[in-house]
């Protein structure tokens, strides 16, 4: 007669040959769990890098035009009036001042000023 002990153990063993070819195999599960981890780090990786690129590009960009605009500026001391050596006479001055548009009589405005006069 079987003991306790040794009828557990058959029940045991009869139940684990019958669950061996159920379970997945672990080692192939781990691999494409392991592959997947490394392709989604290397999309991270690669997005990191890329965005680290674009802010390096603007930020040189912008301090780039930065100096730029240091460098174009004069001191005012150091500026010349650019028509300084044109002379014109009064007359010119005048017309110059004097002039109107040619299209100044369709504006409401300049209308009801040629009127009162």
């Amino acid at each position: 007669m079987k003991t306790e002990d040794e009828k557990l153990r058959e029940i045991f063993n009869k139940n684990l040959e019958q669950q061996q070819g159920l379970n997945p195999d672990f080692q192939p599960m781990w691999e494409e769990a392991a592959r997947s981890k490394r392709n989604k780090m290397q999309w991270v990786w690669k997005i990191a890098a890329s965005l680290t690129l674009l802010i390096s590009v603007g930020v040189f960009a912008f301090l780039n035009r930065q100096n730029n605009e240091e460098a174009d500026t004069m001191p005012i001391a150091s500026w010349n009036e650019p028509t300084k050596s044109l002379s014109l006479q009064s007359s010119e001055v005048i017309v110059l001042t004097k002039w109107t548009s040619p299209s100044d009589f369709l504006l409401p405005e300049n209308n009801n000023r040629k009127i009162k006069n």
